[in-house]
């Protein structure tokens, strides 16, 4: 599909086009690398006779070959979902605003609210932390806009995981502050929050110091607001604690809890503390099923006994405390999850980030830190893209323990719009259509950049939130 002429500043960002204009200029590299040990011989050659400058320049050439003749695998290690699924998505609409200097914009979450869309976002210089970053708080009559800004909290502190919900009538927004360090210096402050009757007026919660919602040093991942039989609606939320990024590593807690007025939590079901798991895994979404039963998705980065990539839990709607894991994680990870039900079906999708690879890369025999610090290199200068799945029932994965050559429990489905989810792309959110059965908005990030772009060199580039409309019809197909 040709490339709209006035998209292209937005599609390609600086960095790739510098790149892709050296490449051009050094045709003699456009040929297939040849045989590894060839290839060894010859960096071994031309460090002999030239020495190391060319040595690094060869090593150099390789590297910008390898990001631009990057072709996507013919097959997927995703089953395809049946064909009785038909999900639509529409035409992407962008909410964040282009700056020359603040070009990071990611981290979105969206709702309605007394009959406006509100969309909440980061907007900082880079991916990274950074003490640039803003809280921003755009509205729309309508996901296609214009959007407004309408209000912007900024500390020197990074803020980003953004949630926003409404329970009882006023208007929640959940945000994390870490320090504006570099990556290592991942230490979440804990999770805050604002208050709204308007969206456009906020404050903090009463009697609460710095908005804490959370206890110091968790962040609040994944929130759902389920109506009750009662008529009081209960929130639930996963959140995670621990060394996430630090030199320890492995010793996160994951928990799960409920609230009935978004300030103040509780364990659920037979669980005394709220704590679900304890390893690896730090980002947690949840969906239930038409039965009540719970079914959730972690990202596995760190590393456990169960392995690395991604793990899904499963608890009873009798419950909700006791998380049932897979023995062995999937090798796959699914970033930025996000869950919707489809009511017609019961079916549950899954909306994150698609890898081409596996994330669990490194030997296992090899110590743990080695393993993640492996990992996360070679998924760090791979490509990404965004993707929907469905999520297989639960009994046929529940306890299971691989090994996983196929990801037989999460089922591809369909891509994302073409150049509007690459490389550094995800944090989707998701709020339900108006009148409308089994249709949502979904609001994600995408950097400018291809689709064969570094997700490295993507979290460095320009990015902006997008919103579109995810549709689910169920196709009448003989056999299915």
């Amino acid at each position: 599909m040709p490339t709209r002429p006035q998209e292209n500043e937005e599609l390609v960002s600086d960095f790739n086009a510098y790149y892709a204009n050296f490449w051009m200029q050094l045709a003699v590299f456009h040929f297939k690398l040849p045989h590894a040990k060839l290839w060894a011989g010859l960096v071994c050659l031309v460090a002999w006779m030239y020495g190391t400058f060319a040595l690094c320049l060869l090593l150099y050439a390789t590297i910008i070959y390898t990001i631009w003749t990057f072709a996507a695998p013919d097959g997927s290690h995703h089953a395809d979902s049946s064909s009785r699924l038909n999900v639509l998505l529409g035409r992407s609409w962008r909410v964040s605003q282009p700056d020359s200097t603040l070009r990071s914009n990611n981290n979105v979450s969206i709702t309605v609210f007394k009959g406006k869309y509100f969309a909440a976002y980061r907007n900082a210089d880079w991916h990274w932390p950074s003490k640039h970053a803003s809280l921003l708080v755009a509205t729309a009559s309508h996901p296609a806009g214009p959007w407004k800004l309408v209000w912007k909290h900024k500390t020197g502190e990074d803020l980003r995981e953004m949630l926003l919900f409404e329970l009882h009538g006023t208007l929640f927004l959940y945000y994390c502050s870490i320090d504006s360090g570099f990556l290592g210096t991942f230490n979440v402050k804990g999770t805050r929050c604002f208050l709204s009757q308007d969206g456009v007026t906020w404050s903090s919660p009463e009697g609460r110091g710095n908005g804490l919602v959370s206890r110091p040093g968790e962040l609040i991942w994944d929130v759902k607001v389920v109506p009750q039989d009662d008529g009081e609606p209960v929130v639930y939320k996963t959140s995670y604690m621990g060394g996430h990024y630090q030199a320890g590593g492995a010793n996160m807690e994951v928990l799960f809890e409920q609230s009935r007025n978004g300030l103040d939590w509780t364990p659920c079901g037979s669980s005394k503390d709220g704590v679900v798991y304890r390893g690896g895994i730090s980002e947690v979404a949840f969906e239930f099923t038409q039965r009540g039963d719970l079914v959730a998705i972690g990202r596995n980065e760190d590393g456990d006994s169960s392995g690395f990539g991604s793990q899904l839990f499963f608890a009873s709607s009798g419950d909700l405390g006791q998380w049932q894991a897979l023995a062995q994680s999937l090798p796959w990870r699914f970033d930025s999850p996000r869950f919707c039900r489809v009511d017609a079906t019961g079916d549950v999708l899954l909306l994150a980030r698609y890898t081409y690879q596996k994330y669990a890369a490194a030997p296992s025999w090899l110590p743990l830190k080695v393993q993640e610090a492996v990992n996360i290199v070679l998924y760090s200068v791979r490509p990404k893209t965004a993707a929907v799945f469905r999520l297989a029932p639960a009994e046929s994965w529940a306890g299971t323990s691989g090994p996983w050559h196929t990801c037989k429990p999460i089922e591809l489905v369909r891509f994302f719009e073409h150049g509007l989810a690459v490389a550094d792309t995800g944090f989707f959110s998701v709020v339900p259509r108006p009148h409308t059965k089994d249709s949502w908005y979904v609001a994600n990030y995408s950097a400018a950049g291809h689709s064969h772009a570094w997700w490295v060199a993507g979290q460095l580039a320009s990015s902006h939130v997008y919103v579109a409309e995810l549709r689910v019809e169920e196709e009448e197909v003989p056999g299915y």
